[in-house]
């Protein structure tokens, strides 16, 4: 009787949640389930990718009518509450609804703006008190998803179990399976979701003995090494007086970002041995901040602006407002750094004005003027086709930047090719042998930074040799003697044909070089060309042996390319 009573008991607190969460929520509610019958009715009758797009923006207006209830309570707002979903009855119904899912902006919308809308309605500007309804929101988004995939795994167990036992036939179990699954991830889980978040919300949460273990013995130390690593790079600069490479910028982001997450967790903790880093970091990291600047403006003068590098700009910007922001602990402060990234993701999404698109257009636009006019093709702001000869070779770097500029403008701009008299093609044609091979496919474009060149199998004669290995194992670790295969590590090929036998080592810098060489290409030839002398580069030769690879994985990071990756598909020895 006991048990009986107790499961009346948690059937009646369940069935009270469940009803309280309906009155408490009832527009993300009614979101939900329009969300999931569209899903459900796409795919039964068969809607294909338009399904998608139509229920894309569900998500979003769900997160704005939660922050709006969190915002508003039972004050004017609430009123906005209730109609903040009318605007999804044309949006749904527009022609281009498909079209804009595929942009940057609604990307933006859905996965950066809309889930910090929550968590700014709740105007938290107690740092401690801000972390608490982070916490909650992201660990009542994993219980209910989790709950809800334990749903869907044991109805999924009872269903094709009896299929199973009673050998029932037809596609309609699968059919079922796959609405139920819909069903519990885009009804159920935001259900649990509202409902706890409902029950923690504006609670204390406090850091578990797993997350003092995991944040002060594991990942602070790490920080603390990779935080080294990077100083150490800092003096390197500075003793050698050289630039640093274009992808630290992209190093140092995730570095800040990630340093930040744990900064903000350590409110949650009891002890803090490394409070002293935490509440000083935007010191420490000050001068990665130099570095992260240096090698962004290092990377767009090199290149110019295109869009991810616009965005990356932005997000320096924001990184460089927290950073500063944290020098007082009176000003620093959470909340305001998360409306600062609202406010600029949104200004970028959505101010005409600020539009990367354009400002990389722009950019890039102007990169090619530059150039044209340093080649002499423009007279008074009018094409002017010439034919470059050797003598040009001088020009070679405004050469090289005005292909990858009018490729880039030419893309995104029809009238680019009008303007200037020539497309892409017409420009490197008019360019001597050695020129053309510098720029036509340039490895090193404006986005593209890794190349990989791959063969077919190929009919070798093995006439002359004694051997043929064709089985060799890639060791991912450093090579030892009595181990059969090749790596790849530190810019050298290392090839063990036998175990305890003779060790072959080619560098990597004197193999891409001597190939280059025996395909006819200049030292900095781009993908295309040595795509399509592939047959030639990936046969190496030499007097005892030949290599033949299966592919090159090539670092286009750099002014040339570089070597840092092989797949070796066969050695013949004499």
């Amino acid at each position: 009787m006991e048990s009986k009573s107790r499961i009346a008991r948690l059937l009646r607190e369940a069935t009270g949640v469940a009803g309280r969460t309906v009155r408490v929520h009832p527009v993300e509610l009614a979101l939900a389930l329009y969300g999931c019958a569209g899903c459900i009715l796409g795919r039964e009758l068969d809607w294909g990718p338009e399904l998608w797009a139509r229920m894309g923006p569900v998500p979003v207006f769900f997160l704005l009518a939660l922050a709006l209830r969190v915002f508003g309570g039972r004050g004017p707002w609430r009123r906005v509450y209730r109609v903040c979903w009318t605007p999804l009855v044309p949006l749904t119904l527009w022609s281009g609804l498909e079209a804009w899912c595929a942009t940057t902006q609604f990307l933006v919308t859905a996965f950066v703006l809309a889930p910090l809308l929550p968590l700014l309605a709740r105007c938290a500007a107690d740092n401690r008190r801000f972390v608490n309804d982070g916490v909650v929101w992201l660990r009542s988004a994993v219980l209910a998803e989790l709950l809800a995939g334990i749903v869907q795994a044991l109805f999924g167990v009872i269903l094709f179990s009896a299929v199973y036992i009673f050998r029932i036939a037809g596609d309609w179990p699968y059919d079922v399976w796959a609405d139920v699954a819909l069903a519990c991830h885009l009804l159920l889980a935001p259900w649990l979701f509202l409902a706890s978040v409902d029950r923690s919300l504006g609670g204390e949460v406090t850091g578990s003995r797993l997350l003092d273990v995991l944040l002060n013995r594991i990942v602070t130390p790490a920080l603390l090494i990779y935080l080294g690593i990077l100083w150490l790079y800092i003096l390197r600069i500075a003793v050698l007086w050289e630039l640093p490479r274009g992808g630290v910028a992209y190093m140092v982001f995730g570095f800040t970002i990630f340093a930040f997450a744990v900064k903000a967790l350590q409110e949650l903790l009891v002890r803090r041995p490394f409070a002293w880093f935490f509440d000083r970091f935007s010191l420490f990291a000050l001068p990665s901040l130099v570095l992260f600047w240096v090698g962004v403006c290092r990377r767009i003068g090199e290149y110019g602006l295109t869009e991810s590098r616009v965005w990356l700009v932005l997000c320096g910007v924001l990184m460089t407002f927290a950073l500063l922001l944290f020098l007082s602990r009176r000003a620093g402060r959470y909340l305001w750094v998360c409306a600062a990234v609202f406010a600029g993701f949104a200004a970028l999404s959505y101010v005409p004005v600020l539009d990367p698109g354009r400002i990389a257009l722009r950019s890039q636009t102007d990169r090619m003027v530059r150039s044209a006019e340093r080649l002499g093709l423009l007279a008074d702001g009018r094409p002017a086709v010439r034919t470059f000869t050797e003598a040009d070779s001088v020009l070679r770097d405004d050469i090289v930047r005005f292909h990858r500029a009018l490729g880039y403008v030419g893309a995104r701009d029809s009238t680019a090719y009008v303007r200037f008299g020539m497309t892409e093609e017409a420009f490197v044609r008019s360019l001597p042998a050695a020129l053309a091979a510098a720029v036509h496919g340039d490895c090193c474009d404006t986005e593209v930074v890794s190349a990989y060149i791959t063969v077919p199998p190929r009919v070798v004669k093995v006439g002359g040799y004694e051997r043929l290995y064709a089985d060799l194992q890639n060791i991912w670790h450093e090579l030892l003697p009595d181990e059969r295969g090749y790596a790849f590590r530190d810019g050298t090929l290392t090839i063990n044909l036998e175990c305890g036998g003779p060790v072959i080592r080619i560098e990597a810098a004197e193999l891409l070089a001597q190939q280059l060489r025996r395909a006819g290409l200049a030292p900095d030839a781009g993908f295309d060309a040595m795509e399509a002398a592939a047959e030639q580069l990936l046969l190496y030769e030499s007097e005892r042996l030949t290599i033949g690879f299966a592919a090159w994985s090539l670092d286009c990071e750099e002014e040339r390319p570089v070597l840092d990756g092989v797949e070796v598909s066969f050695v013949l020895v004499r």
